[in-house]
């Protein structure tokens, strides 16, 4: 794993942060963006094509899905029983 450095506004930090979900750290959510970039996510809730209410993260053992990873590890771990390593 590498451990990067960033420079960002004070004020821009501070807002982002405080936005965050208690049960997410920045480090999560910025590997939730950068994959989310990667896999071309980012560009999509811009788009006019894009349908907001379909979540991107699918529970691969029933047909749920959720708007983000620790909504659907949340589920995995309670629903199912499943050990998140």
């Amino acid at each position: 794993m590498a451990t990067h450095e960033l420079e960002v506004d004070d004020a821009i930090w501070d807002r982002w942060t405080a936005s965050l979900p208690e049960d997410t750290t920045p480090d999560r959510r910025i590997s939730d963006l950068l994959i989310a970039d990667l896999e071309g996510r980012l560009d999509e809730a811009d788009s006019a094509d894009a349908d907001p209410a379909s979540p991107p993260y699918d529970c691969p053992l029933c047909e749920e899905a959720f708007p983000s990873l620790d909504d659907r590890d949340r589920h995995l771990v309670e629903d199912h029983e499943v050990a998140i390593l």
